[in-house]
């Protein structure tokens, strides 16, 4: 027999939840501050991971001021070390805060030594703030902006001149108005994670296996932690607390279909269930928002074939998973007998259901931090750095079957069209010339912002002979009567990525001396 549901309330989070009791608002894991807690390093693995490829990004783009750079990377690595090795916990709370603002004065040190606003070091300005309004206060956070203020006033005010014009300071005046508004957005996100998390305590005091359903719980937290994606260990975390045998976590692909994201015990992964009411029982308990047991699957229509056949799927327990009151995923376990439903399986299926939600939310947030530092400020399409870390994906796809180019497009005399019209001109060109360029490339391919008037393409199965097809029409798509010179290369099967780029570069040379606005093959 099913127990009894009992009296129920909705938490702030929308999760079901009986004998509401008084929690605390804080994350006790964080009490002691982000750099005086367990899992300070891997809290500041992100960070560091942006700000050093950043600076090595900008020391290959800019070989004349190594040593510049050099020194802004020690005195970063130094920052890192103060932040893991200081005793912060004995020092006041606040003082957590300080490394995160000396980064502000990294940034200033290598933006006035590459070159003032051509450096392309201002963006790195949102490190910091991200890392405070993740992890700080809110008065940090305010100091944070106005020291990211300061990174453009400053030298505007001291310097000027062509180092720093007027149309860098109104760069700078969005850019912070951009961290001011992320930065807010990211705390306030952050405060109501922490307040979500606290419950989980209140859930967790319902579970008589409070041990077990921690140590679960923990398995989710750091799956988190070292980036990984929190999916599988949140069904794992099911399965173990509900003595079951399966666990499946479902989540909307659209308006149209759920699909299987992740699968314990269970041969379902990438399963999909058309999104028809009556149908399904993981469709009704999503759009209705109930949790629902079924007692026995085996004769029941509203489970889908291929979960009644699995042999661990006899009895089946669906909980919704709320995120600000609107289901996003439904979390099922499943028994390879029939059992009697206990209070304490639906207070383990509602604490993980609370894990799953916080946990899902925050590894959103963390992927879109990352995918900011791998993203061109200005044109929305991958940086450097993004395209450092997919040539070596592609090249171990490469074969002979699937051959592999690269092609580097740098505009012709750029510096005098920005001379002509101006930066903010320049700007818009680059940006109208992305997306004339993206328009003529095939979905497989990527384009990259390789640094200043230079780009990058990667065209997978692709030969050079049907690359420079290709790339000539991006040459005869380039807008405002601007020109750009084109050199090619396809991987041979056996060069590294060094000895390849260094090839492309060669090409693009020779079609910028001999002539401008054409595409040359390397041999």
């Amino acid at each position: 027999m099913v127990g009894d549901r009992g009296p129920e309330t909705l938490n702030k989070a929308g999760i079901r939840v009986e004998d509401p009791i008084i929690m605390p608002t804080f994350d006790a894991s964080l009490s002691k501050g982000p750099l005086a807690s367990a899992g300070a390093a891997r809290r500041l693995l992100p960070f560091g991971l942006a700000a050093s490829g950043g600076i090595l990004a900008l020391a290959f783009s800019d070989p004349q001021n190594l040593t510049t750079f050099g020194f802004g990377l020690a005195l970063a690595a130094l920052l890192a070390a103060a932040a893991l090795f200081l005793p912060w916990r004995h020092l006041p709370l606040a003082a957590q805060d300080v490394p995160a603002l000396l980064f502000f004065l990294v940034v200033v040190v290598l933006r006035d030594s590459g070159g003032g606003y051509v450096s392309g070091v201002g963006p790195m300005v949102l490190i910091p703030v991200c890392w405070i309004a993740m992890y700080g206060r809110r008065i940090a956070l305010f100091i944070s902006l106005a020291a990211a203020g300061a990174v453009f006033v400053g030298p505007w005010l001291l310097i000027g001149g062509d180092r720093y014009p007027d149309e860098e300071l109104r760069r700078g005046a969005v850019l912070v108005v951009v961290a001011a508004l992320v930065g807010v957005a990211v705390q306030t996100l952050v405060q109501s994670l922490k307040e979500e998390r606290a419950e989980v305590i209140r859930a967790a005091s319902q579970v008589s296996t409070v041990a077990e359903q921690l140590a679960a719980v923990a398995h989710v937290r750091h799956s988190i932690q070292v980036n990984q994606d929190p999916r599988a260990a949140i069904c794992e975390g099911a399965r173990d607390l509900t003595g079951a045998a399966m666990s499946i976590l479902v989540e909307a692909r659209s308006e149209h279909e759920l699909v299987v994201t992740a699968a314990v015990g269970a041969e379902l992964l990438g399963a999909t269930v058309p999104l028809d009411p009556g149908r399904s029982a993981a469709v009704d308990c999503m759009l209705t928002g109930q949790r629902l047991f079924i007692a026995d699957a085996r004769i029941d229509s509203r489970v889908p074939e291929p979960l009644r056949e699995q042999a661990n799927a006899v009895a089946l327990f669906y909980e919704p998973v709320f995120r600000r009151g609107q289901v996003v995923a439904i979390l099922t376990v499943g028994w390879s007998e029939s059992v009697a439903l206990s209070k304490d399986t639906r207070a383990a299926m509602s604490l993980m259901a609370t894990e799953a939600s916080v946990a899902l939310e925050q590894a959103d947030l963390l992927r879109t931090v990352q995918q900011l530092a791998r993203t061109d400020q200005l044109t929305g399409i991958p940086n450097r750095r993004a395209f450092e870390e997919l040539l070596p994906v592609v090249l171990a796809g490469a074969t002979a079957g699937a051959p592999l180019c690269i092609a580097l497009l740098d505009l012709d005399h750029f510096k005098d069209y920005n001379d002509a019209f101006g930066h903010p001109a320049g700007d818009l060109f680059l940006q109208d010339a992305t997306r004339a360029w993206s328009r003529e490339l095939r979905g497989t391919d990527v384009l990259a912002r390789f640094g200043g008037e230079e780009f990058v393409v990667v065209l997978r199965d692709c030969l050079s002979k049907d690359a420079a097809a290709v790339l000539d029409k991006l040459r005869r798509a380039t807008p405002a009567d601007q020109t750009v010179s084109i050199g090619i290369a396809q991987w041979d099967g056996r060069e590294n990525q060094q000895a390849l780029v260094r090839r492309v570069d060669a090409a693009l040379y020779t079609a910028k001396s001999s002539g401008r606005d054409r595409v040359h093959c390397a041999a």
